[in-house]
């Protein structure tokens, strides 16, 4: 496998490939390889920030809550939020912890990415508000989008489910996602870059420019305290949408877990119900360019689904991408067989347009190793 993905990285440019493949829940391959022209290794506990990947945390906190009893995702918002999000053209719709679970809740994303520290992300969604604006409400060929109808990915709605986590638990966003769930399952990794057990082991990810790798996030972290923060206020604090700094290695003992849980963390059933599909999604009913079915913060790539990584895949894959900063990854996993796949490269040496898949929305480089796995590792014998 090593001189397949040393070939993979040099055909398509990439700084590395942090590696992980499970065969029936058990670890078979790792390998983290590199470009020959890199600036720097890394060394192997380092931590990079992985994206959307991070936000298979935050749904397992949420699901945590519901465990106890403290939450039910079918509320609406405003049952835990001091204030109301409706859109404009639906005020009799509620919006609820499951539609930003599902991204189904008629909302989208602004220029405005999050609130700074001192901020109240309650400024996104106030008429009011410093950065309010009308084109968050999600309109589709001109018409407006009723919530719970239309898949539409949305960053923003997971600071609104760290908010929710941090005035139920009474927790801050990032204690509570290493108290709850890093710690017990033993996973090295942090949403608070300026966490000083950890703040040395994050590296900044990378693209090419002019032919020469430029980091793109985390090169330089200045520490902070947040000593006066008030919990709830500002769910986009520690970039609940994509966050979390780790690696594949650490990751590897996030899905063994999710493939056999953890009744300290969260129970099998749980989990089986939020690998469920929970709103099927397909060309007709997306504003989205990347379709996927949906679970509970989970994409569920059904067998035969039209956007599918492998060509041939009789079964199930439930995990998440992640894309940004010059982090591409892939964290995917078959729930019945037990087999799974960590590709994590920290960065991409060509426009990222230019690594369309060959059949599908996935990258190309993501085809070919989803295909290899399944062909050389999965199915063989």
């Amino acid at each position: 496998m090593k001189s397949f993905i040393q070939n993979l990285i040099l055909r398509h440019d990439l700084y590395d490939a942090d590696v992980i493949c499970f065969k029936h829940g058990n670890i078979v391959e790792q390998h983290t390889l590199y470009h020959p022209d890199v600036p720097h290794t890394y060394a192997s506990d380092t931590m990079v920030r992985i994206a959307s990947i991070s936000k298979l945390f935050v749904a397992v906190a949420i699901m945590q809550l519901q465990e106890k009893g403290k939450i039910d995702i079918h509320d609406p918002l405003e049952t835990y939020l001091p204030f109301i999000i409706r859109h404009p053209s639906f005020q009799n719709d509620v919006i609820t912890i499951k539609m930003l679970l599902t991204h189904t809740a008629s909302l989208t994303d602004t220029d405005k990415l999050y609130v700074s520290y001192g901020e109240n992300l309650k400024e996104f969604f106030d008429p009011n508000g410093k950065y309010y604006s009308d084109s968050m409400f999600l309109s589709y060929d001109q018409k407006p989008v009723k919530p719970g109808t239309t898949y539409h990915y949305y960053n923003t709605g997971f600071q609104l489910l760290a908010s929710i986590i941090e005035i139920v638990s009474g927790k801050r966003f990032d204690h509570y996602i290493r108290t709850h769930i890093l710690d017990p399952l033993a996973i090295k990794g942090t949403f608070n870059p300026s966490e000083q057990t950890y703040h040395r082991m994050i590296k900044p990810t990378f693209r090419k420019n002019d032919g020469r790798w430029e980091s793109q996030v985390d090169d330089s972290l200045p520490l902070h305290n947040y000593e006066n923060y008030v919990l709830g206020t500002n769910g986009s604090l520690f970039s609940p949408q994509g966050g979390l700094r780790t690696n594949a290695t650490e990751l590897s003992k996030f899905m063994k877990f999710l493939m056999s849980g953890n009744d300290q963390v969260l129970h099998k059933m749980t989990i089986n119900e939020m690998i469920k599909v929970h709103f099927p999604v397909n060309k007709n009913n997306s504003a989205d360019q990347f379709c996927r079915n949906n679970g509970l913060g989970f994409n569920v790539i059904t067998e035969g689904y039209f956007n599918r990584p492998i060509w041939e895949m009789p079964y199930r894959l439930v995990g998440h991408c992640g894309i940004a900063y010059g982090c591409l990854g892939v964290f995917f996993y078959d729930p019945i067989q037990h087999n799974g796949l960590i590709f994590i490269t920290r960065g991409h040496g060509k426009p990222i347009e230019t690594y369309h898949g060959h059949y599908s929305e996935y990258f190309n480089f993501q085809e070919e190793m989803f295909t290899y796995v399944d062909q050389h590792i999965w199915r063989a014998l």
